[in-house]
């Protein structure tokens, strides 16, 4: 049937789609004929009191096939600062799950939006966040995720299930000035604000609770081939093996950020990064055609196949096609630190636990000895936290553009973000404010 698209606008640049209330939000998400042009959100957006059951915009129409089979979103959404809240999703074997299910196209933006309240339970579902499932191509500008809760079995995050193209070219994708701050769990490659970065990631933060199994990240679940720069996490980080306060697994580049959460895991858990270097090949957790629904139970992991048994009456299956291998001995971690506490039974590092790529592709890069409870790591310098508080400890790192420091007083920050709690004690008070202001004394 032929579109009515009653919306204000003319979905251009200049006159864009206008969303004004909740009946045309509902209008956009159900008509595709919107999806490539310009959309401008008029006001704030409560879905409180309907479940979906697929992406609410550009969702995924046969779930029997591994990619995604349905209309991608091209254009541009500019939330204009606005919000939506109380996002619930509650099916357990459909894929590409969020406010958008699947972003492509170098042009696709989704800008200065808010996403409040998620309440995403996906069960076995792969490509999952409360905003973007998959963020093929294109960007994601000046957007959060506050309270609420997103679950999945894999490539989850608290923003964007996957950012860039895991099959082949890299650096495509970005995510900048954005924050995450709900609680995100799951099985594989689970992270905070990303499950898995193969693109851009810049002057990003999360403070999630983040939990799973394998590859979990305060920020990133896995770094497969991307950047991060500019980034900081400091929620609690708990899984199997493959832990980091920041990045799960690494095979691209960080720089310029740090971790400050507490993380806990069994083996290779890192207060930064759990492991370093080759990933070797990342096989897609897919379940079958025939896929169960209800929880996954009994996992386990091997290193290029997945075997689990699901509610004890289907199948053991296992044997899933790889995404393809790449040289990650060259993962790099450039001016960095981690405080948080670090926890494990075996392969536990203060800033990284383990990694192919040698040590001397962490560089300038520190963790803190004492809070850590850690005195070893595959690569970085190791000190107790009166040194870590000296602008002199931090050989070659850029204290007029990127980073401020109160002398003996605090931890390196980021100068992107506005300072608050300076000192890190909990509280925001006039100390904060003398702290920051003698920095801006000691600049003139």
């Amino acid at each position: 049937p032929e579109s009515a698209m009653t919306l204000d606008g003319s979905g251009t640049e200049e006159d864009p789609w206008l969303i004004k209330s909740l009946e045309d939000f509902n209008e956009f998400a159900a008509d595709a004929n919107y999806w490539a042009g310009f959309t401008r959100l008029e006001t704030d957006v409560n879905l409180a009191g309907r479940v979906y059951t697929t992406a609410v915009i550009a969702w995924d129409v046969n779930n029997t096939e591994s990619l995604f089979q349905g209309t991608t979103f091209t254009g541009v959404f500019d939330g204009n600062n606005h919000t939506i809240s109380n996002f619930s999703y509650t099916l357990t074997v459909t894929d590409y799950i969020g406010l958008f299910g699947y972003v492509y196209g170098e042009n696709a933006e989704i800008r200065n939006l808010g996403v409040i309240d998620p309440n995403v339970d996906a069960g076995t579902g792969e490509y999952v966040s409360a905003l973007v499932g998959w963020l093929h191509d294109g960007k994601i500008t000046d957007c959060y995720v506050e309270g609420g809760s997103v679950k999945g079995y894999c490539y989850v995050g608290g923003m964007v299930g996957v950012v860039g193209y895991l099959w082949g070219d890299s650096d495509i994708g970005t995510v900048t000035n954005c924050y995450s701050y709900c609680t995100v769990s799951g099985y594989s490659w689970i992270g905070g604000l990303v499950g898995i970065n193969c693109g851009t990631i810049t002057n990003c933060n999360s403070n999630s609770g983040i939990s799973g199994f394998h590859g979990i990240g305060g920020l990133i679940g896995c770094n497969y081939s991307g950047t991060i720069s500019i980034c900081y996490s400091t929620g609690s980080v708990a899984g199997d093996h493959r832990v980091g306060g920041l990045v799960g697994g690494n095979g691209g580049t960080i720089t310029n950020s740090f971790a400050r959460g507490g993380v806990s895991a069994n083996e290779e858990v890192g207060g930064f990064v759990g492991y370093n270097g080759s990933l070797g090949t990342i096989p897609p957790p897919s379940l079958p055609m025939n896929r169960t629904k209800g929880q996954v139970s009994d996992i386990s992991f091997a290193e290029s196949t997945y075997t689990f048994q699901a509610n004890n009456d289907v199948p053991i299956m296992s044997g899933y096609e790889s995404l393809g291998e790449q040289d990650f001995y060259s993962a790099t971690i450039t001016n960095c630190y981690s405080t948080g506490t670090v926890e494990g039974l075996y392969e536990d590092g203060g800033l990284v636990a383990f990694g192919y790529a040698s040590a001397d592709r962490i560089i300038n890069s520190y963790w803190d000895t004492e809070t850590s409870g850690i005195d070893y790591s595959d690569g970085g310098i190791g000190l107790p936290t009166s040194q870590l508080k000296q602008q002199s400890t931090f050989t070659n790192w850029d204290f007029i553009n990127v980073w401020n420091i109160g002398e003996n007083q605090t931890y390196p920050y980021l100068r992107v973000y506005l300072p608050s709690d300076i000192n890190k004690d909990g509280i925001v008070n006039f100390l904060d404010l003398s702290i920051t202001a003698n920095q801006w004394m000691q600049e003139k």
